[in-house]
């Protein structure tokens, strides 16, 4: 507070003006952060932190986010308020990768569980083997995501994609004159690759 004196003739007036301001604090995961207002500003004026795969909710009297603080409320003491946020759901896209369809979208909200889904897919004369997030990944990678796996969605853009394994067929072969049935093409001497992916 400070005070200003001013002398006109035989009269002295003294001025008091206020130039101290209101403390508000806030808490975000654990984090407290303080801003400073001037008394009577409106509640709105404080704008809330930004974290990523949540969306702002508004402002709480109390830390069990049961009592919500009006549009109207303007501060009139240095007070503590408690923001929520609400966790944003996103698609996780499943991409059958050159398989029939193209692509299956499972919704998660944002820091839960999901699990990769079991394939829906088809692929002529290709074996699923699991899914990965390169496309291009190879069916014997160590990479491979198996079915039924559990994740926690805590980034965003995710997409998973059908990793094949090129399948093998019986034929009939005529070799000098000696019908051979049911050659396995995994056969070293006898074997040709179909595809794999």
């Amino acid at each position: 507070i400070a005070m200003i004196l001013f002398a006109l003739g035989t009269v002295t007036y003294w001025v008091v003006k206020s130039n101290s301001l209101l403390k508000i604090e806030y808490q975000v995961n654990g984090e407290m952060y303080e801003v400073k207002v001037e008394k009577n500003t409106s509640i709105n004026a404080i704008t809330p932190k930004y974290i990523a795969g949540y969306t702002f909710d508004g402002w709480y009297i109390d830390n069990t986010l049961l009592i919500p603080i009006n549009n109207s409320f303007t501060f009139t003491e240095s007070t503590s308020i408690y923001p929520k946020y609400t966790p944003r759901t996103y698609n996780i896209v499943f991409n059958s990768n050159n398989g029939n369809n193209k692509t299956l979208f499972v919704n998660c909200e944002y820091n839960n569980f999901y699990t990769t889904i079991t394939n829906p897919f088809t692929n002529n004369n290709y074996e699923f083997v699991g899914w990965s997030t390169n496309p291009n990944e190879s069916h014997d990678s160590s990479n491979i995501i198996k079915e039924g796996t559990i994740h926690t969605l805590n980034k965003l853009g995710i997409e998973y994609f059908a990793i094949w394994k090129g399948n093998t067929q019986d034929i009939t072969i005529k070799m000098n004159g000696l019908l051979l049935d049911g050659l396995d093409l995994n056969d070293s001497t006898t074997s040709e690759n179909i595809g794999d992916k």
